[in-house]
């Protein structure tokens, strides 16, 4: 089994338009003869289903017992549809988390399974944990105590109550004097998606910037979510990687407030904890 990945930009409909994809790196699984690489399914994945994951570079564990079982993956967080229009004199995107790449059976596809790396955590200062709660519209959730700042990991994992799901979970990000990034779960369709449209001032480009980036994501039973947040970018991985989501975002370093609530319904959130780099 051999894999070919292709950073995108514009992508033909049958690549990525259909799923309102048009920037980011696509990878297919296939087989490789020595001259040509036949994908096992021309339409292919996305590495990452956010809008600002390009020009990926993946590079194999020199340490590794066994130096395919997995790999590790950088790439440019930025995209060619407002790269040269960002607010910030002379910013041009950042580079994403370093990522582990594992090719995994998911619902009987092979896919490439990928998340924040261990060694990563030693970046963060404190740790705090959350309590285990059940929130709906009238419930949010109560966070605890801790020193809010622009940069943080928030993980938690989301189950349905009673075997039932509300109609749209909001997670709300680095909000602050009318600017926010929301994460927004919506399990009647099975996709998480990523509105970034309020994070801050927007770059000339307004509506390829304001577009919602969607993931397709699993139900139907407890789904995991880590979320890193930092000055200027947000990444998110679900159930441990199967899905990711990664933006840009340029809000003031002073919005850090953070939220999360349900509606049409409840849903249960455990296991949270926030870790701080301060």
């Amino acid at each position: 089994t051999e894999i070919y990945t292709l950073s995108l930009h514009d992508a033909l409909p049958i690549y990525g338009t259909a799923a309102r994809f048009t920037t980011g790196t696509q990878y297919w699984v296939g087989n490789f003869d020595g001259t040509t690489f036949t994908p096992d399914d021309w339409t292919g994945n996305w590495l990452d289903a956010g809008p600002d994951f390009y020009a990926t570079t993946v590079f194999a564990d020199a340490n590794a017992a066994d130096p395919l079982a997995y790999a590790y993956a950088i790439a440019w967080e930025n995209n060619w549809d407002y790269a040269e229009a960002m607010p910030t004199t002379g910013y041009y995107g950042q580079l994403s988390i370093m990522r582990q790449l594992i090719l995994q059976i998911v619902n009987g596809a092979p896919i490439l399974v990928n998340k924040s790396i261990s060694a990563q955590d030693s970046i963060f200062k404190s740790k705090v944990q959350g309590s285990n709660q059940t929130i709906s519209g009238a419930t949010p959730y109560s966070w605890p105590a801790w020193t809010a700042n622009p940069s943080c990991r928030i993980d938690f994992t989301l189950s349905s109550v009673n075997g039932s799901w509300p109609s749209e979970i909001d997670l709300t990000l680095r909000s602050g004097d009318g600017d926010l990034t929301k994460l927004v779960f919506q399990p009647s369709q099975s996709i998480v998606a990523l509105n970034r449209s309020q994070c801050g001032k927007a770059p000339i480009s307004d509506a390829a910037w304001n577009t919602v980036r969607q993931a397709v994501c699993d139900f139907s039973a407890p789904v995991s979510v880590s979320v890193f947040v930092d000055s200027g970018s947000v990444e998110v991985f679900l159930n441990g990687g199967e899905q990711a989501i990664s933006a840009l975002i340029t809000t003031p370093s002073d919005a850090t407030v953070v939220a999360l609530a349900a509606s049409g319904g409840g849903a249960a959130i455990s296991n949270l904890q926030i870790a701080s780099l301060i």
